[in-house]
């Protein structure tokens, strides 16, 4: 009847929708974001963001780097950066932005470029053009 009717209509709208569940970019409004679905071995969970060491750009993608493991969602750097509670954290080079309660040290390297460790040893590298936001950061 007409209710079965409507259902397949709304699931057929459902699956014809742009956006994918596990897309950083896609809630309509910009809002803090506290968790992203991912998906591994065909099984969709949530990940808390303040969980998230560090997320690095994969052309179309951002891979989420959690403890020892790490997950590819489909979004732009951009929008997650817009996103993210700034006060956590902060984009520390064009491709990646850090989780700042996990920066150990950050020390000077070539060319005006910084390193910076993170608790777990991971060593990323911090851009001339990013280095004052940190600077007012961190202090």
């Amino acid at each position: 009847g007409a209710q079965t009717l409507a259902a397949v209509e709304r699931a057929q709208a459902e699956r014809n929708e742009e956006s994918p569940p596990d897309e950083v970019d896609a809630a309509p409004e910009p809002r803090i974001l506290t968790r992203i679905l991912v998906k591994e071995n065909g099984k969709l969970f949530f990940v808390k963001t303040v969980d998230v060491d560090w997320f690095e750009s994969e052309s179309n993608y951002v891979r989420l780097h959690v403890a020892k493991k790490s997950y590819l969602v489909r979004g732009r750097m951009n929008t997650l950066e817009e996103r993210l509670p700034r006060e956590q954290f902060m984009r520390i080079h064009r491709s990646t932005i850090v989780n700042l309660d996990r920066i150990k040290e950050v020390y000077p390297w070539f060319g005006g470029d910084y390193i910076v460790t993170l608790l777990d040893g991971t060593q990323l590298k911090l851009s001339r053009s990013y280095r004052a936001n940190l600077s007012q950061k961190i202090g």
